[in-house]
């Protein structure tokens, strides 16, 4: 009797940007752009605004018609909620690997694990590091943190990092055994993941948009 292997067949992969987060309502109505770097606001980890949880709550019935057998989801708390109110909590993986590109602050650094096993205690972070963001070696707390961010001292991931990450995220996909996967991300990372493995030129993803792709896995 032979058993076929995961790897060298295709599965549906469902990517969603989460919903209107608070860091996008605000760079929208102050005008952030306009603004030199050192006079924006910093807004960590933003969670969903009103209009961010009414279009997670529309996506709920986009969802259950999809039939995911599985979400994964960044571990922002705006993925986090979009995920929570769309999909639900179970059968849910967290994972940093497909979190935002550090493009603005909300990006930079996230929630630790302890605290949001507090918050959300219906998730399974038992995978995720402490310190899940891309931080330099010698900051491990949160708060120092957040202090070189507001002195713009703060080291980001770069583009080659940014990349290995991306490649490790569809590695870890093309493992997973489910048919049909939703993954709950961001609209930098998204961008970039798919423009890489299917060919996506759009110069945008709405909040709550979903794009779902067949993803051949390779022996």
């Amino acid at each position: 009797m032979s058993t076929s292997s995961n790897q060298g067949r295709t599965k549906t992969v469902h990517f969603i940007r989460h919903g209107e987060s608070t860091w996008n309502v605000c760079r929208r109505q102050l005008k952030l752009s306009d603004l030199p770097q050192q006079d924006r606001p910093v807004l960590v980890d933003a969670p969903l605004s009103f209009k961010g949880m009414q279009q997670a709550s529309t996506l709920k019935e986009t969802i259950v018609n999809l039939k995911p057998e599985i979400a994964v989801t960044s571990p922002y708390t705006r993925t986090l909620q979009t995920c929570l109110t769309s999909y639900g909590s179970e059968n849910v993986i967290v994972t940093a690997l497909c979190r935002e590109f550090m493009a603005a602050t909300c990006d930079n650094i996230g929630l630790p694990a302890s605290c949001l096993k507090v918050i959300y205690p219906c998730f399974d972070f038992s995978s995720l590091d402490e310190t899940w963001w891309y931080i330099q070696d010698d900051i491990k707390s949160q708060p120092k943190a957040v202090n070189l961010l507001t002195q713009g001292e703060l080291v980001v991931e770069n583009q080659e990092q940014f990349a290995a990450r991306a490649e490790e995220f569809h590695k870890f996909l093309c493992e997973r055994p489910e048919r049909s996967i939703a993954v709950y991300s961001h609209n930098d990372f998204l961008m970039f993941f798919l423009s890489k493995y299917f060919g996506l030129t759009t110069a945008h993803i709405s909040n709550g948009e979903v794009f779902s792709r067949e993803m051949p896995c390779q022996d």
